[in-house]
Order: structure tokens, then C-alpha cells, then sequence
């Protein structure tokens, strides 16, 4: 599988911005959101279709933790990039991650 980083002259910080950029749907634009686990701590990454607003209730479900927004700071320290610029790979520590079932309808993201 290959895969081509580009850089853009205009911004691509959302989802809609990202696909009239790029030039795709925006239902193929993965988004990674970072929440914190409110019990223990730890980051958690949300891989969501650009198309698709995370239900963080159906996530407290599936993962048997209670979420809470992770403040800026805290996501830079604890996962190495900053809030609008989280890629879904590569962070300083390893993450619960929940990938979003409808990004599988694409043969490219």
C-alpha cells in the first residue's frame, strides 16, 4: 500500500477544507480526534470519516471508559502534535484506538 504526503497552499484544517483541497469526498478524509480517558488518563485516538460526527456516548460504550476533552497542551505532551494536526500513526505513546466502520467504504483515504 503506498502512501503520498502532499503539503497545500490553502488551509486543509477540516474535514470539508481537506476534500476540496485534495479533491475527494469528504466521507474519505480521516480525521483523528484525541480524547482523555477521565479514570486512568491515557489518551485516546477516534480515526472518524470526515463525513461523520463522533458520538463520544457510543465510544464510552464500545471502550468501558468515561471521555472528557483533552486540553491542547496535554495532547501535544502526551501524543507529540498539536490539536488540527494529530495524523492517525506515528505518536510519542502508544493509544486506544477506535477506527470508524464507515472508512472502510473507501478504497482510498
Amino acid at each position: 500500500m503506498a502512501c503520498h504526503v502532499r503539503t497545500f497552499p490553502e488551509s486543509t484544517r477540516t474535514a470539508h477544507e481537506a476534500a476540496d483541497a485534495i479533491g475527494c469526498e469528504i466521507g474519505q478524509i480521516a480525521k483523528s480526534l484525541i480524547f482523555r480517558d477521565a479514570a486512568n488518563d491515557p489518551p485516546v485516538l477516534i480515526v472518524a470519516s470526515g463525513a461523520n460526527r463522533v458520538d463520544v456516548g457510543k465510544v464510552e460504550t464500545v471502550l468501558g471508559v468515561k471521555l472528557t476533552r483533552a486540553e491542547g497542551k496535554w495532547v501535544k505532551a502526551r501524543v507529540g502534535f498539536a490539536i488540527g494536526g494529530v495524523p492517525p500513526v506515528a505518536h510519542d505513546e502508544r493509544l486506544a484506538t477506535v477506527l470508524d466502520s464507515d472508512l472502510w467504504h473507501y478504497e482510498t483515504l
